[in-house]
């Protein structure tokens, strides 16, 4: 097997730097500017809606509700209701994702709303649930309920994707409101070797389904694709490189490093193989 590259190495074994980043908070404020999305799914015509809870006369203080007893009606609700951020793009070295919102019951004798939330592809139609769970009466405007919850890459790898996060208000009835405040998505990336150095090529799209290309301002000899365990799966010489293209359609989904090797050197590259 060929002599793995110590900058393969790096990759495989993690001797990286570590960084946090918030893609995305809000404390509502921005609900008529923000690209929010809200659907009402069970079509009764109550979706999530902004509301004040800001004294008389003084500063804002908006939040996000949605109702399973109707104020206006005055007759139980069975809510099925979305509210979604602004699109948020996740790097190709992201190792965890982390969702957080504050909520509560805004009648706390009446506290039992069912709430989830968690991120959502609108292009695959893929919903990723991080959490669900039922308000209790300890869950109120004084004291809200902070919901943080972080999944890492070993469970699902979000790298290179485009979602919404999402608060879902569902599977409950005759109670009140459920409010929502103080949203954010973040993320831990990892910054490996390949990171400090001024990079020469660039792969896209990633994640890729089949054909990957390689942009690079270098001239190509080889391009090699190594697995998660070292293994090489794929060697693509310069005379068999068409358009910089390499198709990557029969290898299963996973994380793979392309290595691209040039004249002058070498660089190797994280891909998601979808």
């Amino acid at each position: 097997m060929k002599k793995i590259t110590f900058k393969l190495l790096l990759l495989l074994f993690g001797i990286t730097a570590h960084s946090q980043t918030t893609l995305w908070s809000t404390d509502c404020e921005d609900y008529g500017t923000a690209d929010y999305s809200v659907v009402d799914l069970d079509g009764d015509g109550n979706g999530f809606s902004p509301i004040d809870y800001g004294p008389v006369g003084g500063p804002t203080d908006f939040k996000f509700f949605s109702e399973s007893w109707s104020t206006t009606t005055f007759l139980a609700l069975t809510p099925d209701n979305w509210l979604f951020s602004p699109e948020v793009t996740f790097a190709n070295d992201t190792e965890s994702v982390t969702i957080s919102a504050d909520v509560f019951a805004q009648d706390t004798s009446w506290p039992a709303e069912k709430f989830s939330i968690g991120l959502y592809d609108f292009v695959s139609d893929t919903q990723y649930d991080f959490h669900t769970e039922v308000l209790t009466s300890a869950d109120n405007q004084e004291s809200p309920k902070t919901v943080s919850i972080t999944i890492g890459s070993s469970v699902t790898d979000f790298s290179g994707l485009t979602l919404r996060m999402f608060v879902r208000h569902f599977d409950c009835s005759d109670n009140f409101r459920f409010i929502v405040d103080n949203m954010s998505v973040s993320t831990s990336s990892s910054a490996g070797i390949e990171d400090y150095e001024a990079k020469a090529f660039k792969a896209f799209p990633n994640p890729v389904a089949d054909m990957l290309t390689i942009q690079g301002n270098l001239p190509i000899d080889q391009v090699e694709v190594f697995n998660q365990l070292g293994q090489r799966v794929l060697t693509v010489r310069e005379n068999a490189l068409q358009n910089n293209q390499i198709d990557l359609s029969r290898l299963n989904a996973g994380i793979y490093f392309v290595e691209i090797t040039s004249e002058t050197k070498t660089e190797t590259l994280r891909v998601v193989k979808k």
